[in-house]
């Protein structure tokens, strides 16, 4: 099935709101994911993902960055006792150093380096602070594997994946990426942005469902029509890749049936 055909078939069958974006993004990962592989979480925010990652799939390696103080306190305390877990409280970017964080107390969830377009902005309360910020590469200076690396950061996704180059060259992780206009504009990021940058870094895009987006017109077609998140791979596992969520449809369906 064609990319622009499921979310046709999405968009006709189901109301946005009916689908855990979330949880479909998981059932994506668990098929790739074993008690060996390394994992980083950007954008820990209440551990959703990380709790999966660490105590259901039991990944061997797991570092979590996250810069609300509060968020990140809450994550520390919850992993003391996992040795295998990292918690830093930090953003990512393209360059290392510091820069003003914007926390939405409202809707925690759309924080970030930028003011963005909010869901709800008649509601929206901004509280401005200095955040820290590394970069990938910095932080996987003599790593020798890196498996998994799952991006949520309300719009600079992009950079960080520039702040990641040589990393993501070198070590070809699995990448899961929220790619959304309402944050990455703020960026002044466009559409085509991420694509390029894949394309550039010898990557190749899917759906959450394992649907190729594999030209820059397809691309251009689903983005921002219906969901925002996608998994990327590196080209030499283009076609082994897919075949891996295989039957994540019927998975999806049977989960919108037990909530019903």
């Amino acid at each position: 099935m064609k990319a622009i055909d499921c979310l046709n078939e999405l968009k006709a069958e189901y109301r946005n709101t009916d689908i855990d974006w979330e949880q479909i993004l998981e059932f994506g990962y668990r098929t790739f994911l074993s008690k060996e592989s390394h994992v980083i979480d950007i954008g820990g925010h209440a551990a959703r993902h990380s709790h999966v990652f660490c105590h259901e799939i039991g990944c061997a390696k797991l570092a979590i960055f996250e810069p609300l103080p509060t968020h990140a306190t809450a994550l520390q305390e919850r992993y003391s006792n996992d040795a295998h877990v990292t918690v830093h409280e930090c953003a990512m970017g393209a360059k290392a150093g510091t820069a003003e964080f914007v926390f939405n107390t409202n809707s925690p969830e759309e924080s970030g380096l930028r003011e963005r377009r909010y869901n709800n902005p008649g509601i929206a309360n901004l509280e401005k602070f200095q955040v820290e910020v590394a970069t990938l590469d910095e932080f996987c200076v003599g790593f020798e594997r890196l498996d998994f690396v799952k991006i949520d950061t309300e719009g600079s996704e992009v950079d960080i994946l520039v702040g990641g180059e040589a990393t993501i060259r070198r070590l070809r992780p699995l990448l899961s990426i929220e790619y959304g206009a309402a944050a990455y504009e703020a960026y002044g990021k466009q559409r085509g942005t991420l694509f390029d940058l894949m394309e550039a870094y010898d990557y190749s895009l899917f759906d959450l469902f394992g649907n190729a987006l594999d030209s820059r017109d397809m691309w251009e077609e689903c983005v921002d029509k219906y969901y925002w998140d996608y998994f990327a791979a590196p080209r030499e596992q283009e076609t082994s890749f897919p075949a891996l969520l295989t039957g994540l449809r019927s998975k999806v369906e049977g989960a919108l049936i037990a909530r019903a």
